[in-house]
């Protein structure tokens, strides 16, 4: 097994643009916008005082093109004097989201595969977009910027479910005060602790009543919250400890881990070559263990065949419950609970076919390519592109 090393550049970020120390009086705030049509141009759009705030690099925003609203995706956001009529700037609608979806580094690499391909920016972009949550959707109808049926492009109403907890207090009942389910539900909630109320009506027919009335008395708190499914970390599996490497293993390996200890001067890439069964996903997982520990994200990229559940036990059983799955045959409110989960730095690994390359994980340190040669890597509809490229 032999690890080769090709030390390259770093890809630049773009930066925000700032405002002139000298505008004009002309000037105006504008927001150029990556909208959802196969044109390679984004457009702009005026940023409306109340909304100057939040409009950021990466966020999501409600504009008009043509008669329909659309999303689109902030690219740049700067105060400058345009070069057409200004009266035919239409102003943003609003901000979808409190944090841009897409982080700075992301962004940036969307628009260079963009013009690397020349594919439509809009197009790209929704690559790694994430759908529209029911709440956005109904925050937008309440602001009155959507009539009810109305949706935006192909945003789906994916996002947790709501769930009602209950969950005891430290007030202490008087004596003898309650009696049957109301006392055998606050006698669970005090030994348990918190648990959604349809768990306990599984148990309690009438648990419903019960908790209203312990909530009456003070004795329990109600509290309504956004539960993200996520079909993969519902089943449990046992975590593994690392093997001692062979002597092949452990050279590659030391190779890959030097290197990330460089990662603030410098970008290597490794082609690790070896034969079926030589041990390579062990490399892998030592490598994702090093990046972890420098507070380092990883994304493992798969062909769509070897995207296994015998696969991804081995990465639960190293690595537990820090592990992403993005693959195709994810629910779309499955693949919206690793998004969210992963933008949020929750989940620091993620591990899918070529889709994933697009994943928000956290402060990323390594990029793994297995089976790099596999024909699956490239897209050959939509947006083209080759996932093993763009992964360099």
């Amino acid at each position: 097994m032999v690890a080769t090393r090709a030390v390259t550049g770093s890809i630049p970020v773009a930066s925000t643009p700032t405002e002139p120390t000298s505008a004009s009086a002309e000037a105006l705030l504008l927001a150029d916008v990556g909208v959802p049509v196969p044109l390679a141009n984004s457009f702009s759009y005026l940023v409306p005082p109340e909304l100057a705030a939040r409009v950021e690099p990466g966020a999501r925003v409600l504009c008009d093109l043509g008669r329909r609203k659309v999303l689109g995706v902030v690219l740049a956001v700067e105060r400058r004097v345009p070069s057409f009529d200004p009266s035919k700037i239409k102003p943003l609608r609003a901000v979808l989201d409190e944090e841009s979806v897409l982080p700075r580094e992301l962004l940036s690499f969307l628009v260079e595969l963009g013009q690397y391909y020349f594919a439509p920016i809009g197009e790209v972009l929704r690559l790694a977009l994430p759908a529209v949550e029911r709440g956005q959707l109904r925050e937008l109808q309440r602001q009155g910027e959507l009539l009810p049926g109305e949706s935006l492009g192909r945003g789906k109403k994916v996002g947790g479910r709501e769930v009602m907890f209950a969950a005891p207090t430290d007030k202490v009942e008087v004596a003898g005060s309650l009696r049957g389910q109301a006392a055998a539900v606050l006698a669970r909630l005090r030994a348990n602790g918190e648990e959604p109320i349809a768990a306990l009506t599984r148990q309690f027919k009438n648990a419903r009543s019960a908790v209203r009335k312990l909530e009456s008395l003070g004795l329990v708190s109600v509290e309504k919250r956004v539960v993200e499914k996520s079909a993969l970390h519902e089943e449990s599996v046992e975590r593994d400890a690392p093997p001692e490497l062979n002597p092949a293993q452990l050279e590659a390996s030391s190779a890959i881990i030097e290197a990330l200890g460089e990662l603030d001067t410098t970008r290597c890439n490794f082609l690790l070559f070896g034969v079926t069964g030589s041990g390579k996903t062990e490399v892998y997982m030592h490598a994702i263990k090093r990046a972890l520990e420098l507070d380092r994200g990883a994304l493992v990229l798969v062909p769509e065949i070897a995207l296994t559940p015998q696969l991804l036990g081995r990465f639960r059983a190293r690595f537990g419950d820090a592990v992403a799955v993005v693959h195709s045959a994810l629910s779309d409110a499955e693949r919206h609970a690793m998004w969210k989960r992963l933008r949020v730095g929750e989940l620091r690994v993620a591990v899918g076919a070529r889709s994933a390359l697009f994943a928000p994980v956290p402060d990323l340190g390594l990029v793994v390519v297995d089976e790099e040669h596999d024909s699956s890597f490239k897209q050959e509809d939509g947006v083209r592109y080759h996932a093993r490229d763009m992964a360099l």
